[in-house]
C-alpha cells in the first residue's frame, strides 16, 4: 500500500534495511549450534537434577522443553545475524 507522505516510513522498509545484504549467507549451518548446546545442556542437567527418581529417559527432556528451546535461541540468533547491529 502506497502512502501519500514520504515521511512515512513503513515498519516492513525499515527492517528490510536492516537485514543483512544478498552477498552474506541468510542461514549459516552454524546458525542452529548455540541453540542445540543451550537445549542438550538443559536436558542434560534437567534428568541429572531428578536424582534416584530417574523414571524419565533423557529423550522426553530433550523433546521437552529442549526443542522450543532450541527454536527459540535459533530464532534470536538469526535475528541477531541478520540484523545489521553496529
Amino acid at each position: 500500500m502506497k502512502r501519500d507522505n514520504p515521511l512515512v516510513v513503513e515498519i516492513s522498509q525499515i527492517i528490510k534495511d536492516a537485514l543483512v545484504d544478498a552477498a552474506d549467507s541468510r542461514f549459516p549451518l552454524w546458525l542452529p549450534l548455540p541453540g542445540l548446546i543451550i537445549s542438550l545442556a538443559t536436558s542434560f542437567y534437567l534428568y541429572l537434577a531428578q536424582g534416584n527418581e530417574a523414571t524419565v529417559g533423557i529423550i522426553s527432556y530433550i523433546v521437552w522443553p529442549g526443542v522450543p528451546i532450541l527454536v527459540v535461541v535459533t530464532v534470536i540468533t538469526w535475528l541477531g545475524w541478520q540484523l545489521d547491529i553496529d
